[in-house]
């Protein structure tokens, strides 16, 4: 009974923050980008903007959907894992991105690199 009370308390609030999202003003953009890396390997990123708040995205890479927030960065635009203990980065400049990871001390495992952008079909 305890664990069906929770439950219904988390869908409550859940659903008073989508109620709270309604306005124009807090509209999601959001779009999908498919990008080709070497060695044939393929991953997608649906990056989301809401208004003036810090930039989102989701990256599905293999059988991993990785939620990431946005960086800073010196150059084109960064986004790092939610979780960190993934320690995932995913770094774009124009329609090019790298993913990588990366330790405590700051040194970067290379996962992804030389990731060229692709038009989505449905974007054609």
């Amino acid at each position: 009974m305890k664990s069906v009370s929770l439950t219904l308390l988390a869908l409550a609030t859940l659903m008073t923050g989508c109620a709270m999202q309604g306005g124009d003003a807090d509209r999601v953009d959001q779009h999908t980008q498919i990008y080709q890396c070497e060695g044939e390997t393929s991953l997608s990123v649906t990056y989301f903007q809401y208004g003036s708040d810090t930039d989102r995205a989701m990256l599905s890479y293999g059988h991993d959907s990785i939620p990431m927030h946005q960086i800073a960065s010196g150059s084109g635009a960064r986004y790092a894992s939610d979780d960190e203990q993934l320690a995932y980065v995913w770094h774009t400049k124009g329609d090019n991105g790298m993913l990588y990871s990366e330790n405590d001390e700051g040194e970067r495992n290379v996962i992804e690199r030389d990731c060229q952008g692709r038009v989505k079909d449905a974007d054609r």
